[in-house]
């Protein structure tokens, strides 16, 4: 029975990265680039790094200094590659596992099937098969393990799907893509998000554009509650306004708490009961400019709850200064945070990856990453 990689729940074992490299004089120091991230998931984490270089042989491996780190290097000029690599790999792959082999369900319109299969170029243990379904992205599909699996779906993936079909076939549609769903993730409870008002819109669709934007569910934590499932959602407060507080960041201030009151009101899920806490969604001057700490990596597991969340701090870039109001006001907000994690028995992580820049293009540390693997 084909089971998705659980959100939350298992110690992370593998990660897929995927990186652009098409001017690297040295590209074995690819690995330095996401030096913070590997360093704090540990070295019992394998990562996978694709890397596209301009340069070299079809496909070929370099020499990494870890031996956790694998740098797999494609060159799109002898390599067939159409839209070969974006940085969210979050988006590009879904990973399951099927009698004890881990499956990539990969999306072929954002990276070529030759690419993806280079992963066995280090190790014989995936299997790969092409999924035609572009707004299939895992940013926007949240899997949750347990004795009642579920999936938070965002509502945009339904509403592409049925888009222009008149009213009486919406339901079928609805009821095909479920199957379709359920054919891939084993038939757990599918929860679509944005689909209603009461669970939270802003102009008739998802508050933002993908889940992991502005929830992430946890699991069960027994220092707050041995029997919810905690779920992290965003929330947005005038003191999170680097840049004053907008009309538009009011609409999306009260879409949140819809969605978090959606959550916490168990009539409509029974099933699954919920706990929420809510994390900080700053806003800055581009109204584009926002960052989250839903977008971070969940590893829960018997002995302990650990959360990796995004820096957002910002750094000096291109010889450009810090705003040192700024820089005080996250650094005071991260503080916060990390003690009110920490009264519930949960381990922040924080991981320095120039994030502040990095949520200029809309995603963050769940965006940039992919768990191939996880163990309970």
């Amino acid at each position: 029975m084909q089971t998705p990689i659980c959100t939350a729940y298992g110690q992370i074992k593998q990660v897929l990265l995927l990186y652009r490299c098409p001017t690297c004089d040295d590209p074995s120091q690819v690995g330095a680039v996401f030096k913070s991230l590997i360093d704090a998931l540990g070295p019992q984490v394998e990562f996978f790094i694709l890397i596209q270089l301009n340069n070299g042989s079809e496909v070929f491996t370099i020499p990494s200094s870890q031996p956790n780190v694998h740098l797999i290097a494609v060159n799109p000029a002898v390599v067939r590659i159409e839209n070969f690599l974006t940085q969210w790999t979050q988006d590009v792959v879904l990973p399951f596992y099927d009698n004890g082999i881990t499956h990539l369900l990969f999306d072929d319109s954002r990276i070529d099937s030759q690419v993806i299969q280079c992963l066995n170029t280090k190790t014989e243990k995936f299997q790969f098969k092409a999924h035609h379904q572009p707004t299939w992205q895992g940013g926007n599909i949240l899997p949750v393990s347990g004795k009642e699996p579920f999936l938070l779906v965002g509502a945009s993936i339904l509403q592409e799907y049925v888009s222009g079909l008149p009213a009486k076939q919406k339901q079928e549609a609805q009821q095909k893509l479920e199957k379709n769903f359920a054919a891939v993730f084993g038939g757990a409870k599918i929860y679509w998000l944005g689909k209603q008002k009461t669970q939270g819109q802003v102009n008739g669709g998802q508050p933002l554009f993908h889940l992991d934007l502005y929830l992430m569910p946890v699991g069960i934590v027994p220092a707050l509650n041995k029997e919810r499932i905690l779920i992290f959602v965003a929330e947005v407060k005038p003191d999170y306004a680097m840049a004053g507080y907008t009309h538009e960041l009011a609409e999306l201030a009260q879409a949140l708490d819809k969605t978090a009151n959606w959550f916490a009101n168990d009539k409509q899920h029974p099933k699954h009961l919920f706990v929420v806490k809510r994390l900080p969604l700053l806003a800055f001057e581009d109204k584009e400019h926002i960052a989250s700490y839903t977008n971070c990596l969940v590893e829960n597991t018997t002995e302990a709850c650990r959360i990796f969340l995004p820096d957002y701090r910002p750094q000096p870039t291109n010889g450009n200064g810090v705003n040192p109001e700024r820089l005080k006001k996250i650094t005071a907000i991260q503080e916060i945070m990390t003690t009110a994690l920490q009264e519930i028995d949960i381990q922040p992580v924080w991981i320095d990856q120039n994030f502040y820049e990095m949520t200029r293009k809309e995603g963050a540390l769940h965006c940039l990453t992919k768990v191939l693997k996880r163990t309970l």
